[in-house]
């Protein structure tokens, strides 16, 4: 080895030593990469009481995380029944083409949004939820 190599491989040590030495730093900022979010958690069950609630969703979690994203799973439990018939369905689709077109063109609806008050009562006028004032 010449004597450069291993003055490098000796600054490189010295680098990785003081690397390790520093422990990970608790941010109380929630945009720090470091911030803890459940440094304020407490929970209210066991640990048994967890390990049971684990254990009787199994089946649901590996199917959930499975290859076909549970879908297998969610229609052999009859998780999502619709009360609607396909031509009911369908209809309400054609009915909302105007909105749906609106929404995903140039302007992300806000012309379409001008001419039709949203849901609750909102429109135009009001702003962040409440009253223009």
């Amino acid at each position: 080895m010449t004597t450069r190599t291993l003055v490098f491989a000796l600054v490189a040590g010295l680098a990785a030593a003081s690397a390790w030495a520093d422990g990970p730093t608790k941010s109380s900022e929630p945009w720090a990469a470091e911030y803890d979010q459940l440094r304020n958690f407490h929970g209210t069950l066991s640990r048994s009481e967890v390990a049971n609630e684990a254990r009787a969703s199994r089946e649901e979690t590996r199917a959930m995380t499975g290859e076909d994203s549970g879908s297998q799973y969610l229609a052999q439990h009859d998780m999502f029944r619709s009360t609607l018939s396909r031509s009911e369905v369908a209809s309400q689709a054609r009915a909302s083409l105007e909105e749906i077109h609106a929404m995903t063109g140039e302007d992300s609806g806000s012309a379409y949004l001008m001419r039709h008050p949203m849901a609750g009562g909102r429109g135009p006028a009001s702003s962040m939820g409440g009253p223009a004032r």
